[in-house]
């Protein structure tokens, strides 16, 4: 959608960006997106894909299960493979895979082969059924402390300097929690202000993250969006079934009475190609009729 909006025809400009966990990996949605990146009408230019391979499905053991990446292998993407631990490592390959992207505009993965220290939340422990692997884990140097002495037998920084950096950036993340006791509340200003246009080439880092879009749309242009989409042409014999459901819709619409959710989505829908905005519906079902409530097109 950024492309389109963006006129990114080459695909060079906007490019996907997708975080993964190596167990999340496996679900049917990625193997999709893998299987549709090299067809014509989903193409994307090419999907940096990083998989946070940190054993977060612990409770799979390795002999259970295949590699994170073998997934990736149906699009025949380039697979890199970098240790955590090397930071320096993780952002040279990093510019590697965008470049290769950019130069031939297909996927490519990055396998952060890295772990975790805790579990999903407070009260869970993965020691419990990896013990073996997390008291490796529990004995092992975090990747700042690995990093800042790299750094120091090189002689690029000093213990002092190191540790400043340490207080600095645990200065700021405490100012920025303070901040977030005192800062609007998203749901308070919802609607305050206009929405803002697509960002094309504004750099993220300057947009304001405390702001809210107004995603209402006028009574009246709902009414007019309404009666061109479930107004039954004259002439046009539509199915019992049908006419009552787009019968009732355009009652809902004219009287402000509650709108079920298909109904409220068409109008969405309509909204949106009033603004110039384009809709793509990708799937069968919008036109068959598989779902009656989801009909898109009446023949």
């Amino acid at each position: 959608a950024f492309q389109d909006i963006a006129k990114d025809t080459d695909r060079s400009r906007v490019m996907p960006l997708l975080l993964h966990g190596d167990a999340s990996m496996f679900q049917g949605s990625v193997r999709e997106a893998f299987g549709f990146s090299g067809l014509e009408d989903f193409k994307t230019g090419g999907t940096v894909h990083v998989i946070i391979n940190n054993q977060i499905g612990f409770t799979t053991l390795p002999k259970q299960a295949d590699s994170a990446v073998d997934v990736a292998k149906i699009s025949r993407s380039p697979i890199f493979h970098v240790n955590g631990d090397d930071p320096e490592a993780v952002v040279k390959v990093m510019k590697m895979a965008v470049e290769f992207r950019q130069k031939y505009k297909c996927d490519v993965v990055v396998d952060l082969v890295c772990y975790r220290r805790h579990g999903h939340n407070e009260q869970d422990s993965p020691e419990i059924t990896a013990p073996v692997m997390y008291h490796c884990i529990n004995q092992h140097p975090t990747v700042i402390t690995l990093y800042f002495k790299q750094l120091q037998s090189q002689g690029i920084l000093t213990a002092e300097q190191c540790a400043d950096l340490i207080s600095d950036i645990e200065r700021n993340l405490a100012s920025e929690h303070d901040h977030s006791k005192t800062a609007p509340s998203f749901w308070d200003n919802l609607g305050d202000t206009p929405p803002p246009l697509p960002p094309t080439d504004v750099a993220l880092s300057n947009v304001d993250k405390d702001t809210t879009t107004s995603t209402g749309v006028n009574r009246k242009l709902l009414q007019e969006i309404g009666a061109q989409i479930f107004r039954i042409p004259a002439g046009f014999t539509a199915h019992k079934k049908v006419e009552a459901i787009m019968n009732n819709r355009l009652r809902a619409v004219e009287t402000g009475a509650r709108v079920d959710w298909a109904t409220a989505e068409a109008l969405a829908f309509g909204s949106l190609l009033a603004q110039g905005v384009n809709v793509r519906l990708s799937g069968q079902d919008c036109e068959r009729g598989t779902f009656n409530q989801v009909e898109t097109i009446e023949f």
